[in-house]
Formats: structure tokens, C-alpha cells, sequence
């Protein structure tokens, strides 16, 4: 049989060529470092040298994935002692390409998959080459237009399709997707990256197969597994794969037993003799081993219960509820709640921020009844009701007509999750359905439901569930040249930027500086900006919005909290002229509906809102109060060594802590923290980064502001001596 691959020996065509490029090569990199020519470049320079170098990296990929599916041929055969792999002393492929490439396990991985998706078949009865299984994702790939990337982003989705879709439509599929990555697509966009070729093979994927493979819930279900390995001198290893269901379950478990409501001695208590009573024994676990030790202790509990099988039978699923009485909350008003443990707390938070006049507010709770007992549900899906019409007319009326018209959900997450929504179907309509990148800010929050969560830029556990990211970029915030270079890069297919004026995490306020910058990205590049205001609007860092004192608009802004005082689960999209009215030409429709969104009562709790706010004068008190703070902080910094730093704006602030011996307050010890100012200074604080946070009602008075500072004094205090 011939051996049209070239397996003859003396037929080394490659090796000659390949050590010559690889000498000059050497000798590039060699001249790049010492002339420093990279530090050199000027900002375009280094774009073009970055764009040059990954299609360098690309040609050699197609060459590595060529050479990858060879010898996975060469091992393919039955007979052991015929494989390449034995020849040269490895057990398998993946362990050839580790020993020969130096490249991780994972990375080895890829390369066969890729090399088996686009590598050309050989036929068993002539040896002649043929077609390969995605001809013009190989074609694409010998050109240097995707590498191992963009082989499997394109191939994975429409491979898992096989068993129920043609040869031909899968063929047809890919085609489509490669003109995407060459940049010859019917809407005229630049070259795809991998992520969005990913995005279009998956959306033809659905289309070519309705039905779809096995759920990924049930394949989730098929694929739990739990394991106990072999004992070692150190103990025994687990591994495994949890369903996020029994994850959450023993995240629960670990945060009810290392964070929980313990009750500190007086850190200045004398004993009858008047001495100094003991300090408590410091905690130096690990954690880890506090999560090993929480464990630990739950199965104790399970074990001893009486309720698991002594004999056979199957195991029950273990469902963990964690009481807790300290943290149960019976009744709040004004800035105190009520515990169902009996303790009083002063509420530094108001709530999750969102009860900004204050608890129990009468005309709120009236209006709320009101609404309820005329009509007990009426939404918005097909239909509206005069409670949502008003609402809608209160808000575009505060925010002088500057938007004119309203969405309404039922919380910031879900409100976010429309927004990625009417971005990427605002340039749909617009014949640009290639922007649908949205960018955000690090250590932002937008909430955890699905979309948000991956807007969401701090990691919260977007890999445990899977959030989806690949449409997601973000950057610093406050980062010029970041957000410069972003919009550089990518500004053609990006179509919304999200920020926060105060972010959540860490109460990072953007500055002036980056506010114009955004501005300026918006004017270069039609991108749409969207300013999620659910933790800062109404009053909550000062003015009523705190964009109403940036240079220019939004496009779209998002509010929730503090918009019906608390009382409700309401979200409001206040929507731009520029972006309403591409959908009203259209004659559009956003696909977006909640049951409960713009219900009578909610919508009732808004305009109740906002006639108090003015009944109230709420931004004049918070303005005071703001000031109060300033002086509360000053004096508490004053006094207490552990306070290194104060960030936010108006009455959304941050304090950052240290440890007794100057170094940083570790994150993990942040709940230690706040239990301490709970069960010892009897006050509801914020966990923040390395610190707390602090975001009280509007209208505190005097007595309470000066009962929550002593109370974060005593608590710090018992903190301090506990860990010192």
C-alpha cells in the first residue's frame, strides 16, 4: 500500500526549513529583547506588531495540528507494537505531544481535537488522501485565518450535531461560519474572533438540530460523581464533580460555620479579682482546612441524625437549612430592626441599600394597599395599567425628559439582563448585528442572574454555573489607556459599555477623567453607554442620579433599589430617545417579559417614592447626613488604628481594615467582621473588599448615626482582641 503522507524514510522534507525559521526566529526574539523594540512601539506600532505575531502563531498551529493528527494516526492502529506512541516509549497521544512539545495536558487536548476535525481522511482500501471532515475549516486554517481557537469554536458546536444532521448541512453550516472568520460575511464585519465564531457555529448548531443532544441538566445529572482515592501517609485525596445544586448546598454549610453569629466577650471585662480577663486563642487555619473542618462537622451531624440507612439501601440527598435567630429579621423601622433573637440592630446599610427613607415609611405602605385592593395583579406583558403608566411619567419627569420611555422588571439583575438585550438588538435593527461585545468595569456588580453574572466583573463563581463570557469584556476602572485601547481594538463590535458611577465593590468612584473618556468612545464609535444606577440612584451618593452631573447622557439607565424604598421587586430601563426610537421605526419588539415587572402595587411604590423624596426633601437630608459621616469617619479613623482607608461618595461608603499587625484584612475574615459588629456592637454593616461597607438611609438621624459608630467602635474592638 502506498503511504501518501510521507512516512518513507529519507523523505524529510520539513526539518531543514523548519530549523532555519526557527534559527531566525531565535535570532528576532533575541534582537526584540535587547533594543527593547516592543517598549519602543508606539501604541499603533504595537497593535500591528500583536496582529502580526498571532498570524505567525496561527501558520504554525496549522502546521502543529497537521503534525498532531499524523501521529494520531500513526497510533491509531490495533497492534500495540505497530503505534507510534510505542515506538517512542509513551503510553498514548496526549502523552507524545506533552513529552515532544512541552505543552500541558489540556493543551494537547485541543490539538487532537482540532487535528481531528480538519485533518484529511485517509481511505483504508486505496491510502488516498480525502476530503476531511470541515474542508473550508481546513481550507481557513492552511491560510492562516483561524488557529486551534477558531478550529474548535467552529467545529465542536456543529461536530455534537453528527448523529442527527447530514454531512452536507454541517458542511454548509461551517462555510458560513469561515466567511464569518475571513471577514466575508453577508454583514460586511471585520474578521471574527473565536469567541463570536463560537456564538454563530452554536446558533447554527440549534438551528440544524432543534431537538438537540442530551440536556445539559440531565447530562450534569449523568456525569455527578464523587470519589475517595487511595489513602497516602498524608491522608486520603477526593475528586469529583458536584452539581451546583449540592455545591451551594456546602457553600451554605461552610458559610453557616465560618462566619457564624458568635457572640464576643467584652474585650475590656475584668474578673473578680479586676485582671484582664484572657484573650480568646487565635484561629491559624488555613482556609481550607476551616472548610475540611466545616465538613467535617456536617457529616457528624449527618451521621448522628438517625436518618441515613444502616444497612444498604440509598443514600438520601442531604439538604442543609441553617437557622439562625440573630439574623432573622421580625420587623424593622426607621434605621432599627428587630431580631428574632430578641437584639435591636442599628441599620447602616438600609437595607441592601435600598431603603433610603428609611423602613415602615406610612404613605408608601398606603399606596401599596391602595394598588393592591383596586386590582391585585395587573402587569405589562400585552396589556399596561395606570399604576405603570404613572410610574413611567414620574421618572422620565425627574430626569428632566432626558429619556422617554421605561422598561420595567423585577430586580437589577434581571433589568441588566434586558439591557445586554436592547443592545445587541438596537444594532441588529441597525444592520450592524455584528457588535454584540458588551464591556464592563473589573470589580463591578450587575447582579447575579444569568446574563448579568457574566457582566458582573468581579468573579463571584461564573465558572461553578457557567456564565456566559465570551460576548464580555472588561477593563479597569478609571483606566484611560485601557479604555482607549479597548475601543482601538474592538470598537467595531462593540455595542454597549456598562459602568456603575460608584461601584459596588469597593465603592470605587469613576473619576472625571474616565467619565470624559467615555464620552469620547461613544462619540468615536457609536457605542452605546449604559450606566447601571441600582445602587446609586435615587440619592444614594448625592444628587437624585449620580450621571445627571456627568458631561453627557446615558443611552439606557438602570434602577432598582432604592426606587420603590424597598418595598417591592421593580426595576425601571429609563431608554434614550437615539435607542427608542430605532425600535418604534422598526416597528420592533424586545423579547423580554417577567410576570410580575410593572405590577400595579410596584409600580404604585414608585410614584409613592418619589412624592416622598420631595415631601421629605431626602436630598437635602442625605446631603447633611453625607457631611455627618465625613465628620463620623474622621473621628472613628482618628481612634481606631485598623481603619487604612475610605472610599465612596455621599452615603455609599467603604472602610478598608487591617489586621493588628498592618498587614491587610483578609478577605475571609471579612464575615468574622461583620458578625463581630452584630452580635457585639449591635449593628448591620456591609462586607465589603477587606473591609465594610456603609450605606445608611437618607434620613438617620443624629442619635442613630451616633449609636452606629459606637456600635462599629465596640465591635472592631472585639475583632481586634480576638485576633491579636
Amino acid at each position: 500500500m502506498s503511504d501518501p503522507l510521507g512516512r518513507m524514510g529519507g523523505m524529510d522534507l520539513l526539518s531543514h526549513p523548519l530549523e532555519g525559521l526557527q534559527s531566525r526566529v531565535a535570532g528576532l526574539v533575541a534582537e526584540c529583547a535587547s533594543t527593547r523594540a516592543l517598549q519602543r512601539a508606539n501604541e499603533r506600532e504595537l497593535g500591528a506588531q500583536l496582529a502580526a505575531l498571532a498570524a505567525l502563531q496561527r501558520l504554525v498551529e496549522a502546521l502543529l495540528v497537521d503534525a498532531t493528527g499524523e501521529v494520531v494516526r500513526r497510533s491509531e492502529t490495533a497492534v500495540r507494537d505497530e503505534r507510534m506512541t510505542s515506538h517512542l516509549g509513551c503510553r498514548n497521544v496526549t502523552e507524545l505531544l506533552e513529552e515532544t512539545t512541552r505543552v500541558s495536558t489540556a493543551t494537547a487536548g485541543r490539538w487532537q481535537r482540532a487535528a481531528k476535525a480538519v485533518r484529511p481522511q485517509v481511505s483504508d482500501l486505496t491510502g488516498e488522501l480525502l476530503a476531511s471532515d470541515f474542508p473550508s475549516v481546513r481550507a481557513a486554517m492552511v491560510d492562516g485565518v483561524i488557529g486551534v481557537d477558531g478550529i474548535l469554536a467552529i467545529t465542536g458546536p456543529l461536530q455534537e450535531t453528527a448523529p442527527r444532521v447530514s454531512t452536507e448541512a454541517r458542511h454548509a453550516a461551517a462555510d458560513v461560519v469561515v466567511a464569518e472568520a475571513r471577514g466575508e460575511g453577508p454583514d460586511g464585519a471585520p474578521p471574527a474572533c473565536a469567541a463570536v465564531l463560537a456564538i454563530h457555529a452554536q446558533t447554527w448548531s440549534v438551528a440544524l438540530d432543534q431537538d438537540g443532544s442530551e440536556p445539559r441538566e440531565r447530562a450534569a445529572v449523568r456525569k455527578r460523581s464523587f470519589v475517595l482515592g487511595t489513602a497516602t501517609p498524608h491522608g486520603v485525596p477526593a475528586r469529583g464533580m458536584l452539581l451546583p445544586e449540592v455545591a451551594a448546598q456546602l457553600q451554605t454549610i461552610f458559610d453557616a460555620q465560618l462566619a457564624p453569629a458568635v457572640q464576643f466577650d467584652d474585650p475590656f471585662a475584668l474578673d473578680e479579682n479586676g485582671e484582664p480577663l484572657p484573650l480568646p486563642a487565635v484561629d491559624d487555619r488555613t482556609r481550607a482546612q476551616k472548610q475540611h473542618d466545616a465538613l467535617a462537622a456536617a457529616l457528624g451531624v449527618a451521621a448522628s441524625s438517625g436518618q441515613l440507612p444502616t444497612i444498604g439501601g440509598h443514600a438520601p440527598t442531604l439538604v442543609v437549612s441553617v437557622a439562625d435567630d440573630g439574623r432573622c429579621v421580625v420587623s424593622a423601622h426607621g434605621t432599627t430592626v428587630q431580631m428574632a433573637d430578641g437584639s435591636r440592630l442599628v441599620c447602616g446599610t438600609s437595607g441592601l441599600w435600598n431603603v433610603n427613607l428609611g423602613y415602615g415609611d406610612p404613605a408608601i405602605a398606603a399606596a401599596i394597599a391602595e394598588a393592591t385592593t383596586a386590582s391585585s395583579y395587573a402587569g405589562v406583558f400585552r396589556y399596561e395599567n395606570v399604576y405603570a403608566r404613572r410610574a413611567a411619567e414620574d421618572l422620565i419627569r425627574l430626569t428632566d425628559e432626558r429619556f422617554d420611555t421605561v422598561v420595567f422588571t423585577t430586580s437589577g439583575g434581571s433589568a441588566n439582563d434586558a439591557v445586554l438585550k436592547i443592545a445587541r438588538q438596537f444594532w441588529a435593527l441597525r444592520d450592524m448585528p455584528h457588535r454584540k461585545i458588551v464591556a464592563g468595569l473589573e470589580q463591578s456588580f450587575h447582579g447575579l442572574t444569568y446574563g448579568a453574572f457574566g457582566l458582573t466583573g468581579e468573579d463571584l463563581g461564573r465558572s461553578l454555573y457557567g456564565a456566559e463570557t465570551r460576548l464580555v469584556r472588561h477593563i479597569p476602572a478609571n483606566d484611560v489607556d485601557a479604555l482607549t485601547a479597548l475601543m482601538s481594538r474592538a470598537g467595531g463590535t462593540i455595542g454597549a459599555l456598562v459602568v456603575e458611577p460608584v461601584l459596588g465593590t469597593g465603592n470605587t468612584v469613576l473619576t472625571a477623567e474616565f467619565v470624559e473618556a467615555l464620552g469620547a468612545a461613544r462619540d468615536a464609535h457609536g457605542v452605546l453607554l449604559v450606566v447601571d444606577e441600582v445602587a446609586t440612584g435615587f440619592g444614594r451618593t448625592g444628587p437624585l442620579f449620580a450621571s445627571s452631573e456627568w458631561p453627557w447622557a446615558p443611552d439606557l439607565l438602570v434602577t432598582s433599589k432604592g426606587l420603590s424604598n424597598g418595598t417591592s421587586a421593580i426595576a425601571a430601563i429609563l431608554v434614550a430617545p437615539r435607542v427608542a426610537r430605532t425600535f418604534h421605526d422598526a416597528g420592533a419588539v424586545l423579547v423580554h417579559a417577567e410576570t410580575q415587572a410593572g405590577n400595579a402595587a410596584s409600580c404604585a411604590a414608585i410614584s409613592a417614592t418619589v412624592q416622598r423624596f420631595a415631601e421629605l426633601d431626602a436630598l437635602a437630608r442625605g446631603a447633611r447626613l453625607a457631611a455627618r459621616l465625613d465628620t463620623a469617619i474622621d473621628d472613628l479613623i482618628a481612634t481606631t488604628p485598623s481603619i487604612t482607608g475610605v472610599q465612596g461618595r455621599g452615603c455609599f461608603r467603604a472602610l478598608s481594615l487591617s489586621l493588628p499587625d498592618g498587614s491587610a484584612l483578609p478577605q475571609a475574615q471579612v464575615p468574622d467582621v461583620v458578625a463581630a459588629l452584630r452580635t457585639t456592637g449591635r449593628v448591620i454593616v456591609h462586607p465589603g473588599l477587606a473591609g465594610i461597607q456603609l450605606a445608611p438611609a437618607l434620613t438617620m438621624t443624629d442619635d442613630a448615626l451616633a449609636a452606629l459608630f459606637a456600635g462599629i467602635r465596640i465591635g472592631l474592638a472585639a475583632f481586634a482582641a480576638r485576633t491579636s
